[in-house]
């Protein structure tokens, strides 16, 4: 029981109380870790392995909500649409014509390929959009950018005549970070977004893209149902009866064109869309920054509460009296913090691979890159990476007076110590060692600016930003 109630009370310190003073500090640290480039391909690698370690850890009840994929590879491409570009819109009608007969009549099929009007095939396209129109509710076509500006006005007034006719439009673009597919976010109204809403949307090109939060489905970039298409509607027409899918993707997976990198490999673009689909489908979401608050304070609650056990276990009583002899000494000052350091690396690690778990079976999405840069926060600032001592408390009340209230009392001190000599009163009282010498009038003035400072960065700032954030994001 004492061993837990240490435990609990130094959680509570290390997790609560800190943040509670420090949070600024923190967050303007954290803030520049995550704004350089540095920091910003470090949470997009914590990002790959969170969606890796997840799609290991997804149920089958996950699964059930992925779309088929058909992917028209370079066979199909060469002898079913003659290999030219744009595709032939009389083969490309018998494709969705298959589709559309061989899959419920609720199923919903995306496209991720160009399907505007090609002046040479003007009978073709008439054909292709009456098939479309047959059945409207159920398709989704991609709405690219322009090229040409000329005819821009055209694109826009034929994607809007057939929106009003019930047919979808997404973008088809995949927002990226470092040339990698952004694992936690998509365009909004791209063609995921689109696939997944009850009324379908009719995107418009021309605007600013803006992200949402949307992660990709690991599981489903893992090991989705791929259908390669390479021109055999009757073989594919049997493969969607078996499978009677609720959401179906088609787009180009001939040459190299369109392939991202995932942590399971090279991906069409057509898959990432997919991906997104899936995991809104299956209800995955990110988590809201103040969750995401309450995980990390969890998390460094904990190791703050372990590290007064490896400190004990590694800086023992023999260790500080033979602190002066050389050996000594650089344990102290470098193998020590390099334990540290090592025992908070694997701490990291498999504290990801808990909220993969749970990203895995509940849909959940904690940014294991947050939590690793705000623990080396705490590390580098509030341990002394693993050199300071921790504080010992005998209960939460304890910590309390101890972390907060005797730290703000003695800044309040140097503080009014200051104003009183800034008046030309006699320096009043501080605490000083009684063998050296007392600071004189300016030394007092230069001290309450000092300690005012603390208070303001660890104290009011700190209780202004907690306050703002739970304000903006509860």
């Amino acid at each position: 029981m004492k061993r837990l109630g240490y435990f609990l009370s130094a959680f509570l310190a290390e997790g609560f109380l800190a943040f509670f003073r420090l949070s600024f500090l923190w967050g303007v640290m954290g803030w520049l870790l995550a704004t350089s480039s540095v920091g910003q391909y470090f949470t997009s690698t914590m990002h790959a392995h969170d969606l890796q370690r997840s799609a290991r850890w997804s149920g089958e009840k996950l699964r059930q909500a992925q779309p088929v994929v058909i992917l028209i590879d370079d066979t199909g491409y060469d002898r079913f649409f003659g290999g030219q570009s744009p595709l032939a819109r009389d083969r490309m009608a018998d494709l969705l014509a298959t589709i559309a007969g061989n899959t419920p009549a609720q199923t919903r099929v995306v496209l991720d390929i160009d399907l505007s009007p090609v002046p040479a095939q003007a009978a073709a396209q008439q054909r292709l959009e009456a098939l479309l129109l047959e059945q409207p509710g159920r398709w989704v076509l991609p709405a690219p950018k322009p090229t040409d500006a000329n005819a821009a006005q055209a694109l826009q007034g034929w994607r809007e005549g057939l929106c009003k006719k019930g047919i979808g439009f997404g973008l088809p673009y995949v927002p990226t970070e470092f040339g990698y597919p952004l694992p936690t976010h998509q365009y909004s109204g791209g063609l995921a977004d689109a696939a997944t809403q009850v009324t379908l949307p009719c995107a418009d090109p021309t605007v600013e893209f803006t992200q949402v939060p949307m992660p990709l489905q690991g599981a489903m970039l893992e090991g989705g149902v791929v259908i390669p298409f390479t021109g055999d509607l009757e073989q594919l027409g049997q493969m969607l009866q078996g499978l009677a899918p609720e959401l179906v993707f088609v787009g180009g997976g001939w040459g190299h064109l369109d392939l991202f990198g995932t942590p399971f490999g090279e991906r069409y673009g057509v898959q990432i869309h997919a991906a997104a689909a899936a995991a809104a489908r299956a209800g995955e979401r990110m988590v809201s920054p103040v969750q995401e608050m309450l995980v990390i304070w969890f998390f460094c609650g904990v190791i703050g509460a372990l590290r007064g056990l490896l400190h004990n276990a590694v800086d023992q009583t023999r260790m500080r009296d033979l602190a002066h002899l050389p050996g000594h000494a650089f344990w102290r000052d470098t193998g020590r913090p390099l334990v540290f350091f090592t025992w908070v690396f694997f701490l990291v690690i498999g504290f990801s691979e808990l909220l993969a778990m749970v990203h895995g079976a509940t849909g959940y999405w904690v940014s294991t890159g947050n939590v690793a840069v705000f623990t080396l926060c705490s590390v580098l600032m509030s341990w002394g990476a693993g050199r300071t001592a921790p504080q010992f408390h005998s209960g939460f009340r304890h910590a309390w007076r101890e972390l907060v209230l005797v730290p703000i009392a003695a800044d309040w001190r140097s503080v009014r110590a200051a104003a009183v000599a800034m008046l030309g009163a006699a320096p009043m009282h501080v605490d000083f060692p009684a063998d050296l010498t007392a600071p004189s009038r300016w030394e007092l003035m230069r001290e309450g600016l000092f300690s005012l400072a603390r208070l303001g960065a660890e104290t009011v700032l700190p209780l202004m930003s907690l306050y703002y954030a739970l304000k903006e994001f509860a």
